[in-house]
């Protein structure tokens, strides 16, 4: 995610009940631009939630599954994990998951129970795989 905010804090940002990758050696979290004035730039490097205190006057940032290197600090409620693998992505080998959910126990296709399976008052975190494949029936 990159932010160019030079002007005053942004407010309402909500960013909940996600699964995400921060993609390797890039920041979660960076400047888009505008030099020392933009808010990221003053603070990516002390980890997202200095970014996210600098950038927004109001924030909601829970119940995320992060996948990838740990980038120092995030918000408490943020669950982290080092790999896919280790997320409980479900059949996910040599980059691609044939199946997008997470893992509910370990067993077929799952190494492992996923930390967000069941986080979010007994959802899943993430999409609801289900509701979406209920939604696309027939369509084509």
């Amino acid at each position: 995610m990159t932010i160019q905010n030079t002007a005053s804090k942004l407010p309402n940002f909500v960013m909940t009940n996600n699964v995400f990758y921060t993609g390797g050696l890039r920041l979660p979290f960076a400047s888009a631009g505008g030099g020392p004035a933009c808010c990221a730039t003053r603070t990516q490097a002390q980890g997202p939630e200095a970014v996210l205190r600098e950038c927004f006057s109001t924030y909601k940032f829970e119940r995320n599954l992060i996948i990838g290197d740990n980038h120092g600090r995030w918000p408490a409620g943020t669950i982290t994990a080092s790999s896919p693998q280790d997320a409980g992505i479900r059949d996910y080998k040599d980059g691609i998951g044939k199946d997008a959910r997470l893992c509910r126990a370990k067993g077929p296709g799952c190494g492992k129970k996923s930390p967000g399976a069941g986080a979010d008052e007994g959802r899943d975190l993430g999409a609801d795989i289900d509701a979406i494949d209920a939604a696309l029936a027939g369509v084509e």
